[in-house]
């Protein structure tokens, strides 16, 4: 069988959020599989509002169909899963949006989990997206920045820690979920602190990507033999 080759959406247009989730994802498929990535160029710098998802549609939809028999599925790198309903619509290969593949991971693994968004402006959606997989009653709580403090303190990796310690405090999580990607050794620098398990949403979706293609491929074979 050949090498699987999967290719990861970054739906907004930021290249350093690209050349980072390439960095992250390609250390994930070391050994594993081939993995490309590409950013949407007409999409928004980032993806946090209904507004954003739309906007970022259509640059996404050309990046499927001109990889059309190419890649053998697809991550989209945005914890959102942004038009990833819709993608599926163009494509016979996998497509795996990063939030669903790591709220579906975190709970498979059987215990008390939380979502830890970037801020209280993403929470309304991801409280939508987690009712949708019929998860409604799991905690999510939004990323604290320090009133007052300077940038370092408030560094997207310190803002996550803070939701993530307050959802263990308060919600009594044992499993973190963060709504971000594109942050290197994010999950370990919150295991280290807190002493949960982190799920990483890239790792989740580009796993489950290259299983289902493999699946695929297995099954396609067995009906010819």
């Amino acid at each position: 069988m050949a090498e699987i080759k999967i290719l990861v959406i970054n739906p907004n247009s930021t290249a350093a959020a690209t050349e980072g989730i390439l960095t992250a994802a390609r250390g994930y498929a070391a050994g594993h599989f081939q993995v490309d990535a590409l950013g949407n160029a007409d999409g928004p710098d980032f993806i946090d509002t209904d507004e954003d998802r739309i906007a970022a549609a259509p640059g996404m939809r050309r990046i499927v169909e001109q990889t059309a028999g190419q890649y053998d599925g697809y991550v989209v790198a945005c914890h959102c899963d942004p038009n990833v309903p819709a993608l599926r619509r163009l494509t016979d290969r996998p497509v795996v949006g990063i939030g669903e593949a790591s709220i579906r991971m975190a709970a498979l693994l059987g215990r008390p989990f939380a979502v830890v968004t970037t801020g209280e402006a993403s929470l309304p959606h991801k409280r939508r997206q987690l009712a949708a997989l019929g998860l409604d009653a799991v905690p999510c709580r939004p990323g604290v920045a320090i009133e007052g403090a300077g940038e370092a303190e408030n560094s997207m990796y310190l803002r996550l820690l803070r939701g993530a310690q307050t959802a263990v405090e308060q919600d009594g999580a044992q499993v973190i979920v963060p709504a971000i990607t594109g942050f290197p050794g994010l999950d370990r620098f919150i295991e280290e602190r807190l002493c949960v398990s982190v799920v990483d949403g890239l790792a989740c979706a580009l796993f489950l990507c290259r299983d289902l293609s493999e699946y695929a491929e297995q099954k396609k074979r067995k009906e010819k033999g």
